[in-house]
C-alpha cells in the first residue's frame, strides 16, 4: 500500500477511502448507502471500505462488498443475510457510547490502509477523535442536520467534541447552504466548508406519480420519522382543517418517538377515518405510495432541542416522483422546494396557512401537474444521486491528491 506522500508523487493511483459509520444502517439513512453504491465502478476511487460497530436488522437492504465489522471477525461481508446479521449483533453486545480498545485498534489499522477517511454526521465522527489524533490521513466530514443544529442542547462535552473533530477535518461538507452557515457561525473557516447536497435517485418517467385523477379521492402523503422536527401534528391539523368535509385521504409513513401521541391526536380530528399510519416501510413500498399520491406534505418546525431540517430527503424523493410539495420555510427546506415553482411553502407552525395551501393545490389539477414537473426537474438538476455522488468521489480524490494541506474552497 502506497503512503499518502507516495500518492502525491503518483497521482494516477486511485485513492482508497474508509467510510466510518458506527451503525449500518437505518432505513432513514438510505442516502448513505446510495453514496457507497455509486462509489463503485465508474468513479476515480480505489477500494472503498466501510467500517462499522453495529449491524441493523434491515442492513440486508444495503449490501456492500467491503463492509467490515469492528467488533467481530474482520473479513469483509459480501452480503448480509439474517444469519450474518444475527451473528454480528451477538458480537456487538449492544449500543455503546465509546469505541472499545479493540475496536479502536482495528479502526486505526483500517485508517493506515486508507488515503482518505470520510464520515457523515458529527455525532458519528467524534468517535474518530482519538483514532486520528496522531494520524495525518485527510479527513472529510459531512454535516447533515441535527448533528450540528442541536449541538447546544447536547451539553458542553458534545460541543467540545465536535469542535475538536471539526478542527481536525481537512474539509467539511454541508448538506445545504443553511447548514454551511451554521458551521461557519460556529467558528469553522469558510475555506474549509463546502455545500454538497445529498443525492436522490430520480426514477424514470414510467415510475413517477400519475396524472391527476378527478374520479377518486385526493391522496396526500407524508413520509418521515415521527419526530418533533417533522411537525407531523401540524400536518394532521392542517389536513383536518382543509379537508374535514371532503373525501381526501392522508397516509403517514414512518415510525418514531411521537407515534403514540400523533395517533392520539388524529383520533380527536373529524377526518380520523381518512388518516392512515403505516409505520416504517421499506424503500419499494414507500415508492409505491409516492406513485399513488397526489400531493406530498411535510410541516417542518424547529424542535425543542433546536433541531431543524437540514434539507429534506423525503421531500426531494417526492419531487423526484413528480409530486407537488406543500411544506414550510424551515431550515434548508427552501433549498429543496422552490416556492411557487416546485411547491408551496408556508411559515412553520402556521396550520391555517398550510390548510389554505393544501386547498389551493387540491382545487387545481393543472397546478399540481406543473409543480410536480418543476420539482422533478429541480431534483434531476441539483440533487441527482448519480451526479452528486460522482462529484463527491471527485472531491475525495482531489483532497487526497493534495494531502492534508487543503485550505481553499472547492468549486460547486
Amino acid at each position: 500500500m502506497a503512503t499518502n506522500n507516495e500518492f502525491a508523487q503518483s497521482p494516477q493511483r486511485a485513492p482508497d477511502v474508509l467510510h466510518y459509520v458506527p451503525r449500518y444502517l437505518n432505513r432513514s439513512e438510505r442516502f448513505v448507502w446510495q453514496q457507497l453504491r455509486d462509489w463503485g465502478e465508474g468513479t476515480d476511487l480505489g477500494t472503498v471500505r466501510v467500517a462499522t460497530r453495529r449491524i441493523t436488522d434491515v442492513a440486508s437492504e444495503f449490501p456492500h462488498p467491503n463492509l467490515i465489522p469492528l467488533g467481530a471477525d474482520q473479513r469483509p461481508l459480501a452480503s448480509l443475510d439474517h444469519q450474518a446479521s444475527g451473528l454480528l449483533r451477538r458480537f456487538d453486545g449492544g449500543a455503546r457510547d465509546e469505541l472499545t480498545l479493540l475496536e479502536a485498534r482495528r479502526l486505526a489499522n483500517l485508517v493506515k490502509k486508507s488515503d482518505v477517511v470520510y464520515c457523515m454526521f458529527l455525532w458519528n465522527a467524534i468517535e474518530l477523535r482519538h483514532v486520528l489524533r496522531n494520524d495525518q490521513t485527510p479527513l472529510v466530514l459531512h454535516v447533515a442536520g441535527s448533528d450540528i443544529m442541536t449541538a447546544d442542547s447536547r451539553g458542553p462535552e458534545y460541543l467540545e467534541a465536535i469542535d475538536q473533530i471539526m478542527e481536525r477535518a481537512d474539509l467539511i461538507l454541508c448538506g445545504s447552504a443553511f447548514l454551511q452557515a451554521e458551521v461557519v457561525r460556529r467558528g469553522v473557516p469558510a475555506s474549509r466548508c463546502h455545500v454538497h447536497y445529498f443525492g436522490i435517485d430520480v426514477p424514470d418517467a414510467t415510475a413517477v406519480a400519475g396524472q391527476p385523477r378527478p374520479d377518486i379521492p385526493l391522496e396526500l402523503l407524508a413520509v418521515s420519522r415521527l419526530h418533533p422536527v417533522k411537525g407531523v401534528e401540524h400536518t394532521l391539523s392542517a389536513f383536518d382543517e382543509a379537508f374535514s368535509d371532503t373525501t381526501a385521504c392522508l397516509t403517514i409513513v414512518g415510525d418514531g418517538p411521537e407515534r403514540g401521541a400523533l395517533e392520539a391526536h388524529a383520533r380527536t380530528l373529524k377526518s380520523i377515518d381518512r388518516i392512515t399510519f403505516t409505520g416504517e416501510l421499506d424503500h419499494d413500498a414507500v415508492n409505491q405510495h409516492m406513485r399513488r399520491a397526489d400531493v406530498f406534505v411535510q410541516h417542518n418546525v424547529t424542535d425543542p432541542s433546536g433541531g431543524q431540517e437540514g434539507c429534506g430527503g423525503t421531500i426531494l424523493e417526492a419531487s423526484a416522483h413528480g409530486l407537488p410539495v406543500v411544506a414550510t420555510r424551515s431550515g434548508g427546506v427552501p433549498e429543496a422546494v422552490l416556492d411557487e415553482s416546485s411547491g408551496l411553502l408556508v411559515e412553520p407552525g402556521d396550520v391555517t396557512a398550510m390548510a389554505a395551501a393544501l386547498r389551493t393545490v387540491a382545487a387545481a389539477p393543472d397546478l399540481r401537474r406543473s409543480l410536480g414537473k418543476a420539482g422533478r426537474a429541480h431534483v434531476d438538476a441539483v440533487h441527482n444521486a448519480r451526479t452528486q455522488n460522482q462529484k463527491l468521489a471527485e472531491i475525495l480524490r482531489d483532497l487526497d491528491s493534495r494531502g492534508s494541506q487543503l485550505r481553499t474552497p472547492l468549486a460547486d
